[in-house]
C-alpha cells in the first residue's frame, strides 16, 4: 500500500516538473469574491494606520501593498462582470431606469476603487517614502483638489461597508426578561379615580330592536353595542357553535366558562374570545370577553364591568395558583400588571384589594334567576373568572427519571460557544439534552405502567383542576365583595388593552431615508397568535421584470435551475408587514439587500412599555414576527400543520395549475409562522413542567423578535451588490413572570437559572424538528 502511494506521489511530482499538470482554473465568481475581500481588507488596514498607538506598522504596510496589487490585477474581471450585466439588461429589453442603476453602480465602483487606491498609495508614501515623498504626501493631504478625483453618483453611502452589520446589543436587554411589580400600580377605590383615569362607561345610550328576545323594557339593554363584535369580543364560527352547544342559555354559558377556563393573573385584554376558547385560559378581561361573546352569539345583551374587589387572602392564594404566601401570590399577580394592594387585620394580611373585570348580562332574572329567558328585567352580574382549585401532586419526574438538572445544564453549556460581549449562545450541542429527554421518557412510561392504574395527564404531571360548581340558575351575587364598580363597557377601552407596536426604520445613518418609517400599533387581542410577517415586494413593474429576467424560461423543476445570486443593486423593493396575508404597513422604497431595522415594543396596562427589541434584517428576507403573549393555541398549530402538509403535496404533485396557486405566504409565511408557534408552545410546556417540579408559578407575558429566512448579501463600497441563498435565523426575546409558591426569592432565582437555557436550546431544536436544519444559521454576531 505504501509503495503504491509512493509511486503515485512520484508520478505526480514528475508530471508537475514536466509541465504536464496545470493549475485548476479559477472561476470568475471566485475572482470576484477575492476582489471583494481585497477591497474590504485594504479599507480595514488603512483605518488601522489611523491608530497612532500602533508602533509596528511595517506588516500592515506590506499587506496594503499586496492588496493594492491584487485589486489592480483583478480589476478587469470586475469590469467584465459589469459588462456582462449590461449585455443581459439590453438583451432582456429592460427599462432605461434599470440601466441607469447599472451605470451608476459602475461609476460608483470605479470612483471608490480609484479613491481607495489613491489613498493607500499616498499613505504608503507618507509612511515609507523618502523625506521629499513624505513631504509631498503631507502636502497633498491638505492641498489636493478633490475635484481631480472620480466622484460617485451616490452621496449617502458608507464606502467602508463591505459586509452585513452586526446586531445591535444592549447588555440590559437580554433574551429572557422577568417582570417585577410596579409599586405605584394600586387599585382604584372610588368612581372618581376611574373618571380621572379616563375610564368612562361606553357607549352612550342608543336603542335598537334586535332579535326575538325582548329587552327593550330594560334600561340601555337595547343598545346595539351590547350585541356587537369588538377587538376582544369576536363572534367566530367556533363561538357560535359553542353557544349553540350550550343551548343559547345564559346559565349554561356562565357555568361552562367558569368551570373550564383557567384564570391567569395578568392584566389588560391580551386574547380575543376565540383564542381564549382555544387555549382554555385567560385573564379576567379575556374570560369576560369569551363569556360576552357566547352571550351575544345567543342574542343576549352583555357588557364588561370594571371595578375593585376584596378577596380573602387564602382564596386569593388558591386562585392565583396555589401559593402558601399571600405576598408571593401578590408579587406574581402584580408583576403581571394586576393593580392590587393588601389589607391587614391583626397584624397579618387578611385581604387582597384588586382591580377586576366581570360580566353583566340583560336577563330574565325574576322569578327564575335566568333559567327561563322571555323578557329581560335585570342587568345581572356574574364573575366567570373567579374559582377555586384542587391541586394534584404529580410524579416527581426528576426523581423517577434520574435527571441531574445541574449536571445536564453544565454539560450543555460546556459544548456551547458563548459570546462574552453579547452573552449570546451559538453552536449549542443539544445531543445531551435530547438523550436525557428520551431516557427520561422511557423511565417515566415504565413507572406509570407499573405503579398507576388509568392515570390522567394531571395524575402524571400534577397541576390544578377547577372545583366544579353547577347550578340550574345564575348566582344571586358576586363571589367577592365589590369595593367599587367604576365603569361598564360594551368594548374594552384602549387603556385596558395590551398592545404591540411594530416599526420599521433604516439602520444605516448614511441612508437618504435615515429615520423613522411608518409604525403601527395593534391591540394584542387582534394579533396574538396570528401570522404576522415582514416581507418585501418589487417596488415597480420594472423591478419585477428585472427580477424575472434572471429566472430561467419555462417551468422551474429543480432548485439548480435558479441563479446562484442576483445583482441586488438593480432591484428596488418595498417592505411590507402583513397580518394573515393582508398588508397593514408599508415602508419606503429601498434597494434589495439594504439593511432595515424591525422593532417591536409591547405595552402592558399598569406596567407601561416593555423594552423594545430591534432586529436588523436584509431587504429580501421573509420573517415571521413573534406576536405571542400569555398562551399558544394548539388548534392553530394543528390547522397550520395540516395546511403545510397540503402545500407539500402540491409541491410534490408537479401539477402546474396547483403550483401556480402557491404564494410566498403559503410557503415561507406558513413555515415561519409554524416555527414561531412551535417555539413558544414548547417553551411554555417545558417551562411549566419545570415550574411544577420546582413549585414555582410562571407565565409568558409577551414575546418579541423574528423567526425566518434571511439571504446572504455582499456589499461593494456600501451598496448591496449580490444577494444569494441564505438560511433560517432566529432572534427571539420574551418577557416572563414567576414566583416561588412559598415566596422564596432563592427558589425563584434557582428556577430562572435552571430554565434559562431552554429558550436557547429551542432555537436550535425547532428548525431541526421542522427539517430546516440545513437552512438554519444561528444569528448571534451579525455574520
Amino acid at each position: 500500500m505504501f509503495a503504491l502511494l509512493t509511486q503515485q506521489l512520484s508520478a505526480t511530482l514528475h508530471a508537475a516538473q514536466e509541465g504536464k499538470l496545470t493549475p485548476k482554473p479559477v472561476s470568475k465568481k471566485e475572482v470576484m469574491a477575492k476582489m471583494q475581500k481585497s477591497l474590504q481588507g485594504l479599507s480595514v488596514r488603512l483605518h488601522q494606520l489611523e491608530d497612532e498607538d500602533i508602533k509596528d506598522r511595517s506588516h500592515i504596510l506590506d499587506r496594503i501593498e499586496t492588496l493594492q496589487s491584487e485589486i489592480e490585477a483583478n480589476d478587469d474581471v470586475m469590469l467584465q462582470a459589469f459588462a456582462d450585466e449590461e449585455k443581459h439588461l439590453k438583451e432582456k429589453n429592460l427599462p432605461a431606469e434599470i440601466l441607469e442603476r447599472h451605470y451608476n453602480m459602475v461609476k460608483h465602483y470605479k470612483a471608490q476603487r480609484a479613491n481607495l487606491l489613491h489613498s493607500s498609495k499616498n499613505r504608503i508614501e507618507k509612511e515609507r517614502g523618502s523625506f521629499w515623498q513624505k513631504t509631498k504626501a503631507y502636502y497633498n493631504a491638505f492641498t489636493e483638489d478633490e475635484t481631480d478625483l472620480e466622484v460617485s453618483p451616490y452621496k449617502n453611502v458608507n464606502p467602508n461597508k463591505f459586509s452585513r452589520s452586526k446586531q445591535k446589543f444592549d447588555p440590559n436587554d437580554m433574551p429572557s426578561q422577568w417582570m417585577q411589580p410596579n409599586p405605584d400600580n394600586k387599585p382604584k377605590l372610588n368612581r372618581s379615580d376611574f373618571t380621572l383615569s379616563g375610564l368612562l362607561s361606553n357607549p352612550v345610550q342608543q336603542y335598537a330592536a334586535l332579535g326575538d328576545f325582548k329587552y327593550d323594557t330594560l334600561a340601555d339593554a337595547s343598545n346595539s353595542a351590547y350585541l356587537s363584535e369588538s377587538d376582544a369580543v369576536v363572534l367566530t364560527d367556533d363561538i357560535k357553535a359553542k353557544a349553540q352547544e350550550l343551548e343559547y342559555d345564559a346559565v349554561k354559558i356562565y357555568h361552562w366558562v367558569r368551570n373550564n377556563i383557567e384564570w391567569v393573573p395578568s392584566w389588560g385584554s391580551v386574547q380575543n374570545a376565540q383564542l381564549t376558547l382555544e387555549t382554555l385560559r385567560g385573564n379576567s378581561q379575556d374570560i369576560s370577553a369569551l363569556t360576552i361573546a357566547l352571550l351575544r352569539a345567543s342574542k343576549i345583551p352583555a357588557r364588561f364591568v370594571h371595578g375593585t374587589i376584596r378577596v380573602p387572602a387564602d382564596k386569593f392564594n388558591n386562585w392565583a395558583g396555589g401559593f402558601s404566601d399571600v405576598e408571593g401570590a401578590g408579587t406574581y399577580a402584580g408583576a403581571s400588571g394586576v393593580p392590587l394592594a393588601y389589607e391587614s387585620e391583626g397584624g397579618k394580611i387578611a385581604y387582597v384589594q384588586m382591580e377586576h373585570i366581570w360580566v353583566e348580562a340583560a336577563t330574565d332574572y325574576y322569578p327564575s334567576r335566568g333559567a327561563k329567558n322571555f323578557v329581560a328585567d335585570s342587568w345581572v352580574e356574574f364573575d366567570p373568572s373567579f374559582k377555586q382549585y384542587e391541586f394534584v401532586e404529580g410524579i416527581d419526574t426528576l426523581k423517577v427519571s434520574g435527571v441531574d438538572v445541574e449536571a445536564l445544564t453544565n454539560e450543555i453549556l460546556s459544548s456551547t460557544e458563548i459570546n462574552e460581549t453579547t452573552g449570546a449562545m451559538s453552536n449549542m450541542d443539544t445531543t445531551a439534552l435530547e438523550n436525557a429527554l428520551a431516557d427520561a421518557q422511557v423511565k417515566l412510561q415504565d413507572y406509570v405502567e407499573n405503579n398507576m392504574s388509568d392515570p390522567t395527564v394531571l395524575d402524571v404531571i400534577g397541576g390544578q383542576k377547577t372545583i366544579i360548581q353547577e347550578y340550574p340558575t345564575l348566582p344571586s351575587s358576586l363571589p367577592n365583595q365589590v369595593l367599587v364598580s367604576g365603569a361598564r363597557y360594551a368594548s374594552i377601552p384602549s387603556s385596558l388593552q395590551q398592545k404591540i407596536t411594530i416599526s420599521l426604520s433604516s439602520s444605516d445613518p448614511y441612508a437618504a431615508y435615515f429615520g423613522s418609517l411608518p409604525s403601527i400599533t395593534f391591540p394584542y387581542a387582534k394579533v396574538n397568535n396570528e401570522k404576522v410577517t415582514l416581507s418585501f415586494k418589487p417596488a415597480t413593474q420594472a423591478d419585477e421584470d428585472t427580477l424575472k429576467s434572471y429566472l430561467p424560461d419555462g417551468n422551474i423543476t429543480d432548485v439548480s435551475q435558479l441563479p446562484s445570486s442576483l445583482p441586488a443593486n438593480l432591484i428596488n423593493v418595498i417592505p411590507q408587514v402583513k397580518v394573515n396575508g393582508e398588508v397593514v404597513l408599508s415602508g419606503d422604497v429601498m434597494k434589495l439587500g439594504e439593511e432595515i431595522d424591525v422593532s417591536m415594543k409591547p405595552y402592558v396596562p399598569g406596567m407601561g412599555s416593555i423594552s423594545k427589541q430591534t432586529h436588523t434584517t436584509i431587504a429580501g428576507s421573509f420573517l415571521s414576527l413573534n406576536v405571542v403573549a400569555q398562551s399558544v393555541s394548539p388548534k392553530k398549530l394543528q390547522n397550520l400543520q395540516l395546511k403545510l402538509e397540503q402545500t407539500k403535496s402540491i409541491l410534490e404533485s408537479n401539477d402546474q395549475t396547483a403550483l401556480a396557486s402557491i404564494t410566498r405566504e403559503d410557503l415561507l409565511g406558513d413555515m415561519m409562522y409554524a416555527g414561531t408557534l412551535s417555539y413558544f408552545a414548547q417553551l411554555q410546556a417545558q417551562s411549566q413542567l419545570s415550574a411544577l417540579a420546582s413549585k414555582v408559578k410562571t407565565g409568558l407575558i409577551a414575546s418579541k423578535g423574528i423567526f425566518g429566512y434571511e439571504p446572504k448579501i455582499t456589499y461593494l463600497f456600501g451598496l448591496p451588490r449580490t444577494i444569494s441563498s441564505g438560511g433560517i435565523h432566529l432572534d427571539i426575546e420574551y418577557t416572563t413572570v414567576g414566583r416561588s409558591l412559598d415566596n422564596s426569592q432563592q427558589k425563584t432565582i434557582d428556577y430562572a437559572i435552571q430554565t434559562g437555557p431552554i429558550g436557547s436550546a429551542l432555537e436550535h431544536q425547532v428548525p431541526k424538528q421542522m427539517e430546516l436544519g440545513k437552512l438554519y444559521t444561528s444569528y448571534n454576531d451579525g455574520v
